[in-house]
């Protein structure tokens, strides 16, 4: 597993954050001025960071998990995947969901970057597929608890 991500930063007091040695994520911040989003209201968040993600991963963007449940603050497009080839800023848009008025101060941290493995598989059509005990049962299926 990469244990070195290379990244640019716009502004030194963008650099990613890591609060304990064994999180998941590194904390992204905001590089832009203060922001007031609204309810139903959503923006494209500059966090001036550029990664170099290696080949076979990728970056997950997702909210941090006290903005989320407290606020209701998610990500536009749902979860935000940074594939290894892009250089660019990453950029997060985000939507506020909740009913009260959400505040992302520059710098403030604001959603995690997770770099995953990747799987490249490749697929085969076939006429049929192998039955599992839970079949084709979807959403809510395998009971409530």
């Amino acid at each position: 597993m990469a244990s070195t991500i290379k990244i640019q930063l716009d502004d030194p007091q963008c650099e990613p954050y890591r609060e304990h040695k064994w999180d998941a994520g590194v904390d992204l911040r905001s590089n832009m001025d203060d922001i007031t989003l609204e309810p139903g209201e959503q923006v494209k968040v500059h966090t001036g960071v550029r990664a170099e993600i290696p080949a076979r991963y990728m970056g997950l963007i997702v909210p941090r998990s006290g903005l989320g449940s407290k606020y209701r603050m998610q990500l536009a497009n749902t979860v935000g995947v940074i594939d290894a080839t892009y250089r660019g800023e990453l950029m997060v848009n985000v939507y506020n969901n909740g009913d009260q008025n959400i505040y992302i101060n520059k710098y403030d941290r604001f959603c995690q970057l997770i770099i995953v493995p990747v799987l490249n598989a490749t697929y085969r059509i076939v006429s049929q597929l192998s039955d599992t005990k839970r079949g084709t049962g979807g959403f809510g299926s395998t009971g409530e608890s």
